[in-house]
C-alpha cells in the first residue's frame, strides 16, 4: 500500500484552482472531451446492459441519469430524477436507492483521468461507500449529483460525491466512495460494446484499453 500511495496522485489543489490545471486554465475543448469521456461510462453500461438476460440492480439507475458535464481533473457532474421507483412509504428517497445512486455515479468521475489497463470503464470494485444522510430528498423532483476524484493511484482511488439541490443551495447527502482496481472484464471492453469515445481515441492512436492496445501502441502510452 505505501508504494501505491507514494506514486498516487492528489487532486485537492488542483480541484482548488491553485494547481497547473486550475478551472480557468481549462478549455472548452478539454471539457467537452472529458465530458464525452463521462457518458461513455453510461453509453458502454447500456449496450452491455441490452445483452443481459435480467436487468440488473444498477440498470435503472444508468438509464434514468443524465450526464450534465465532465472535467480533465477528475470531476463529473449528473442530474438525476427522483422518481417514486426510488422512494420509500415516508415520501423521499430510500437510503438503499442512495447508495447505489452514489456507487454508479461516483466513479464516471475517473473516466477523464482513465487509460489502457488503469480505471477502465467502471473502474474496479468498491472497497469502501460511506454516506452521510443529511436531508429528505423529496420524490418527483430532479437532483443534482457531483463527483470528485480526490485521490487515485494504481490500485486505489478515493472519490466524493454529493447529492444536492439544482440550485445548490440544499445538500441532501454526502458520500466518500474508496475503490479498489480490478480488471474490467475482457467482453465488456470488446468492441462489441464499441462507443463514440473509443473511436476518438483509435483516432488519435490511443486505444481505449488493454485488450485492443497492440504493444507497440500501449508502450507509448
Amino acid at each position: 500500500m505505501g508504494a501505491d500511495l507514494g506514486k498516487s496522485t492528489s487532486l485537492a489543489g488542483k480541484l482548488c484552482g491553485d494547481g497547473p490545471r486550475a478551472m480557468a486554465e481549462i478549455s472548452e475543448a478539454e471539457r467537452a472531451r472529458a465530458t464525452m469521456a463521462v457518458q461513455s461510462v453510461f453509453d458502454r453500461f447500456r449496450l452491455i446492459s441490452a445483452d443481459a438476460p435480467v436487468k440488473f440492480f444498477d440498470d435503472q439507475v444508468m438509464r434514468d441519469t443524465k450526464v450534465i458535464d465532465g472535467h480533465p481533473d477528475g470531476r463529473a457532474s449528473f442530474e438525476f430524477p427522483t422518481t417514486p421507483y426510488y422512494g420509500n412509504i415516508n415520501g423521499v428517497l430510500h437510503g438503499g436507492a442512495i447508495a447505489v445512486i452514489f456507487d454508479m455515479l461516483s466513479t464516471p468521475a475517473l473516466a477523464p483521468l482513465s487509460r489502457p489497463d488503469y480505471w477502465d470503464f467502471l473502474g474496479g470494485v468498491t472497497r469502501s461507500l460511506n454516506i452521510s444522510y443529511l436531508r429528505g430528498v423529496p420524490i418527483n423532483s430532479v437532483v443534482r449529483v457531483n463527483s470528485t476524484v480526490k485521490q487515485v493511484g494504481r490500485t486505489m482511488a478515493l472519490i466524493q460525491s454529493e447529492i444536492v439541490s439544482l440550485d445548490g443551495k440544499t445538500t441532501y447527502c454526502t458520500c466518500e466512495h474508496h475503490k479498489v482496481s480490478v480488471p474490467t472484464p475482457k467482453h465488456h471492453l470488446s468492441k462489441k460494446y464499441e462507443v463514440e469515445w473509443d473511436r476518438v481515441m483509435r483516432a488519435e492512436g490511443k486505444l481505449p484499453n488493454g485488450l485492443w492496445t497492440p504493444p507497440k501502441v500501449k508502450a507509448k502510452l
